[in-house]
């Protein structure tokens, strides 16, 4: 059966559908990271993805060349109306990429403060920064490493839903960016599950930094704040990441190994 790539627009209609079915793929099985990264709101999925959707839909209207800006793609079994009512999500990606001199320890910080947002306020909150502050410094620490203050690409998401598996469509979306990449001269750096590892090694992917998240509740927080932090983590952890990193191949990507 054939499948099609496209790119998600920024409309009311196709957002949502895409991020049900991100939801859907991390939660089958359950990936805790996606729980740090996306939260349920008021423990409603519904909700959760309408916000969301709403939320990824303005970031796209709003993106201006001097910060970074992300690209998302959808596959799907018809060419011509990928969002189309009662046509279904296979996969998809976010792609972003991320401007020169813009990945500094000040917009570091920026980035755990705005990814903790998404947490409600007390313990919940402070766990998320706790977590983000640890996943974002390994990443940036080897990254600039290997790539400098050079721009780059990273995956916000990729995924597949549990029923279209192994054939062949996280390699569409993964082909897509890094062909992308490579045109423009950019290493690209992702964080990964461990489970997703050996797929990304056979996209030339390297391992760099294995991050294994354990730390304890901080010094004074409320009674309230502790039990709230303590939920958390019980509900998240443990979580392994591992930091990945591709450096651009400008000669293109024959060497792609499906």
């Amino acid at each position: 059966m054939p499948y099609f790539l496209s790119l998600v627009h920024a409309n009311p209609n196709e957002f949502p559908a895409v991020i049900a079915a991100e939801r859907y793929a991390f939660e089958n099985p359950l990936q805790p990271i996606f729980r740090l990264y996306c939260p349920l709101l008021n423990n409603s999925i519904e909700e959760t993805i309408s916000a969301t959707a709403d939320e990824t839909r303005k970031k796209n209207l709003d993106s201006i060349p001097s910060e970074p800006t992300s690209t998302w793609l959808q596959v799907t079994r018809s060419k011509e109306t990928p969002h189309a009512p009662n046509e279904p999500i296979l996969g998809g990606a976010e792609w972003i990429f991320i401007p020169e001199n813009t990945s500094t320890p000040q917009n570091l910080e920026s980035e755990v403060k705005s990814l903790s947002l998404r947490h409600p306020a007390g313990g919940a909150r402070i766990f998320a920064e706790q977590a983000f502050r640890i996943l974002r410094t390994a990443e940036f620490e080897i990254r600039e490493r290997y790539s400098g203050k050079k721009a780059y690409m990273t995956l916000g998401s990729c995924f597949t839903v549990p029923e279209y598996r192994r054939k062949g469509i996280a390699y569409m979306l993964m082909e897509w960016g890094l062909e992308r990449a490579d045109e423009g001269g950019l290493d690209v750096w992702i964080e990964a599950a461990p489970d997703a590892v050996p797929f990304y090694e056979r996209c030339g992917f390297e391992k760099k930094v294995t991050v294994f998240l354990d730390f304890q509740c901080p010094d004074g927080l409320t009674d309230v704040e502790k039990e709230e932090w303590e939920v958390a983590r019980v509900s998240i952890l443990p979580i392994t990441a591992v930091i990945m990193g591709r450096m651009c191949r400008c000669g293109g990507i024959e060497g792609f190994d499906r």
